[in-house]
């Protein structure tokens, strides 16, 4: 009996050295991964457009495994019930660095352990990934939903974005949109309430009747033919690419050059009556969503001079069309006194407290300063 237990233990032993030198040499072709780094690509760029030459290198990377980025396949990694703990450790870290050197970012629960860790990331060596040689790609495991959450529940990150979430739904306010939403929403409540004799309506204006009715449809129509262009991206990094593109290349255009809608056709809004003016404006602004351009108004501003100061400005005032990441319209001048809002104008209603903006003082006495390498 001692003699077999004695076998075992050597047969033990010599697995665990055998794993021991094939860990050293599995880090070893990590090691020099990080240093094997791919070709940057070369691109004909325009020099004006040098500065962003990464935005070129984004919309010509063609995803792959990440294991072929690196050279070293998923099945090259142990099991992770095969290695100890301190094990788990280095091969976490050792995982993390390669991934650095590449410009890959893993997303990790703070005090994952190192099991979790290291399944979590040698599972993801056969996912298709794009590499950049410049920025960061961040590596994210989880999709926020507690219900298909890939953590066990005491390291799930989903609750504490909910919880951002739900804090996010109870500040919100309306002029947040990132479009005219609200402002069409107050018009159509006005003229509801006209519609109920809930406020007054003016006369209607016949000798202006039909034009307005024909003004509102060639306005809707051109809404149609806008929306009626070619898709945007659902990728994210692809429009945030395309909208620095079309940023730096798209002229500055009047709204009247921008939509081809001249300013002539709007007729003064003391011409029309209330509901027409509103009904315009909403047409008006329907327009500027298709064109993605938020307008900014003051809370308390009347319909009247809503519409006005849009109509004003509409040959004067200067955007840029881009289309996968909005532009924004303030013709507030930051003054009082030559503000076109008059009376309502609220550019000085903001007050800030650039105290509380200051970053807090670092704690020299007790912190060395020295960042502590973790390897999540």
């Amino acid at each position: 009996m001692a003699t077999r237990n004695k076998k075992r233990q050597n047969i033990t032993f010599k697995g665990l050295i055998k794993m021991k030198n094939y860990i050293s040499h599995l880090i070893e072709d990590m090691q020099q991964a990080a240093k094997n780094l791919p070709a940057k690509p070369y691109y004909e760029v325009p020099e004006e457009f040098k500065c962003i030459e990464y935005v070129f290198e984004w919309e010509n990377a063609v995803p792959k495994p990440m294991q072929e980025w690196f050279g070293i396949d998923k099945i090259s990694f142990p099991p992770a019930e095969k290695l100890s703990n301190d094990e788990l450790y280095l091969m976490v870290k050792e995982i993390i660095k390669l991934w650095h050197a590449y410009n890959f970012d893993p997303v990790l629960p703070e005090n994952l352990p190192a099991r979790i860790a290291y399944q979590t990331l040698v599972n993801y060596f056969d996912k298709p990934v794009t590499w950049l040689s410049e920025g960061t790609i961040g590596v994210e495991f989880c999709e926020y939903d507690t219900k298909n959450c890939p953590f066990p529940s005491e390291y799930c990150m989903c609750k504490d974005f909910e919880n951002d979430i739900n804090t996010d739904a109870d500040d919100f306010e309306p002029n947040l949109s990132h479009d005219n939403s609200p402002e069409i929403a107050i018009l159509d409540q006005e003229l509801g309430e006209i519609a109920e004799n809930k406020l007054p309506g003016a006369p209607i204006v016949d000798k202006l009747e039909k034009y307005v009715n024909q003004l509102i449809e060639d306005l809707n129509f051109a809404v149609e033919e806008r929306i009626n262009q070619p898709n945007i991206p659902d990728n994210i990094e692809i429009r945030s690419a395309n909208s620095i593109i079309d940023l730096i290349k798209s002229p500055l255009k009047t709204l009247e050059g921008l939509t081809g809608i001249s300013q002539s056709v709007f007729p003064d809004h003391i011409d029309m009556n209330g509901i027409q003016t509103r009904e315009v404006l909403k047409a008006m602004l329907k327009l500027l969503d298709a064109y993605k351009l938020k307008i900014y108004y003051p809370k308390e501003l009347p319909f009247e001079w809503k519409y006005q100061a849009l109509v004003d400005e509409w040959n004067s005032f200067y955007v840029k069309d881009l289309p996968d990441s909005g532009y924004d319209i303030d013709f507030c001048t930051g003054e009082p006194q030559t503000c076109p809002f008059g009376e309502y104008c609220d550019c000085g209603d903001d007050e800030y407290d650039f105290n509380a903006d200051e970053p807090p003082e670092q704690d020299t006495e007790n912190n060395s300063g020295e960042d502590i390498d973790m390897p999540f």
